[in-house]
């Protein structure tokens, strides 16, 4: 199972309630349907890539799998993108202003867990936001540069890469957080994307074709 991701607005040093929390949905979905019941297209992206791609058992594996263009599929393709729910949960919490009084742009975190759903990830944020609350979350069934373009279309943001200028933008992976800022040890997505050929310039790359399509 692929892991699910998060989204969340930066900066660290800005108040983490704020912005409606919101999440990517297949537009096949039915709110009420379980994510794990949903095969959405993002879903037969991933499965078409990886049996492409599959090694066969008498084949060497000890080699990294060389994946296709995962960009270009989703644009060649024309992939729509998925819908996105804005929980009511969060008329329900305190309204904090951002302590530099603006919305700085989107964290790229991956969870590193594969045991809990989307929704499971979204209902622990509200029992646990006087300790710390993710903005915007996604999963493998949802396509996660989308989302990200539509959080700074949305706040009136374009899109530029802080993790190659010294934190300087819009999009910036936990692991840049850890570089520039500190507080933290964490270093990802930038295993879990490499384990599958990619990385946060192609992704910052998609966000911004997103982007210039919305």
């Amino acid at each position: 199972m692929l892991k699910i991701f998060l989204l969340f607005v930066s900066l660290i040093l800005t108040s983490v309630i704020f912005a409606p929390a919101t999440y990517a949905t297949s537009p096949l979905l039915n709110f009420n349907e379980s994510h794990s019941t949903v095969m959405t297209q993002t879903t037969k992206i991933n499965d078409t890539l990886l049996n492409a791609n599959q090694p066969s058992q008498n084949k060497d594996t000890s080699t990294l799998i060389n994946y296709p263009d995962v960009n270009q599929y989703i644009i060649q393709n024309n992939i729509n993108h998925s819908n996105v729910i804005k929980d009511s949960r969060m008329n329900t919490l305190p309204k904090l202003p951002y302590k530099y009084g603006t919305y700085k742009g989107v964290v790229i975190h991956e969870v590193g867990e594969d045991n809990r759903t989307l929704q499971q990830w979204v209902d622990r944020m509200y029992d646990t936001y006087k300790i710390a609350f993710v903005h915007a979350f996604v999963d493998n069934k949802e396509i996660h540069p989308w989302l990200a373009a539509y959080m700074l279309k949305q706040n009136g943001l374009t899109p530029s890469f802080a993790d190659k200028n010294k934190w300087i933008g819009t999009i910036i992976s936990h692991n840049a957080v850890r570089q520039y800022w500190g507080g933290t040890t964490h270093v990802d997505p930038i295993a879990y994307y490499g384990k599958w050929g990619y990385d946060m310039q192609q992704f910052f790359e998609l966000v911004t074709y997103h982007y210039n399509h919305m």
